[in-house]
């Protein structure tokens, strides 16, 4: 017979919009805006650490590569006298271990070559996970720049970045350094976490089953919307 624990678990894994994987999109910026040096979306909080965030909906700059959708871009302080490379670092609002699939990029500048003394020529990407390893992976952008969505933006794909607490992406190159570099559509999953009967984790928290909501923060799961593709 099946116990009360194991029935409720497999309820609440089965509610719709309590995905485990979503496609973080940036949709629900529809006008082009500066973000800072944070926001959160769809449960992950985006840090600028070197530079600050801007949003580009499809067709509204023209000189910044298009992605087809909102995408978020990196800049930075030009005027600086050394090289400046910008950088940003992900992580999960509730916490949750997740999986790093892939992203779409660009180097951050148009077929004009605006701002190509500024753009990104490979971006550095560094996985940390819980108990203090990394991966890493280092993209070097195609020079394509044809004001395309299909060639201007490229799609990085990950292997191993398993099990992660953060990932951050740093734009290398140029005569400039790494100033400006955009990202859309990043795809992750939550990583599973084992059935534990009623033990606390190990960083404090009640271990639960992949899927299920977090106990003080339903609002905030990692998706309520079905994944989307472009």
């Amino acid at each position: 017979m099946l116990n009360v624990k194991t029935m409720l678990t497999a309820a609440l894994c089965a509610l719709p919009g309590l995905s485990t994987a979503a496609t973080l999109d940036f949709e629900e910026f529809t006008s082009f805006q500066q973000l800072g040096t944070a926001f959160t979306t769809q449960g992950f909080r985006f840090t600028a650490t070197s530079g600050d965030m801007l949003a580009y909906p499809a067709g509204v700059v023209p000189t910044v590569p298009e992605s087809g959708s909102t995408s978020v871009g990196m800049s930075n302080q030009p005027s600086k006298p050394a090289p400046v490379n910008s950088s940003l670092t992900v992580t999960s609002v509730t916490g949750d271990r997740f999986n790093l699939n892939s992203f779409r990029a660009a180097k951050g500048c148009n077929a004009g070559q605006f701002f190509a003394a500024f753009a990104s020529t490979s971006l550095d990407i560094l996985g940390h996970r819980a108990d203090g390893s990394t991966v890493s992976l280092s993209f070097v952008f195609d020079g394509i720049a044809n004001d395309n969505p299909a060639s201007d933006f490229e799609t990085v794909s990950f292997s191993g970045f398993t099990n992660l607490t953060s990932f951050s992406v740093t734009g290398q190159g140029g005569a400039r350094g790494g100033y400006s570099f955009l990202l859309d559509d990043v795809n992750v999953t939550l990583a599973p976490v084992p059935l534990s009967a009623g033990r606390p984790a190990a960083d404090g928290r009640r271990v639960r089953r992949l899927g299920g909501p977090a106990p003080a923060a339903q609002a905030a799961c990692l998706s309520h919307r079905p994944v989307n593709s472009h």
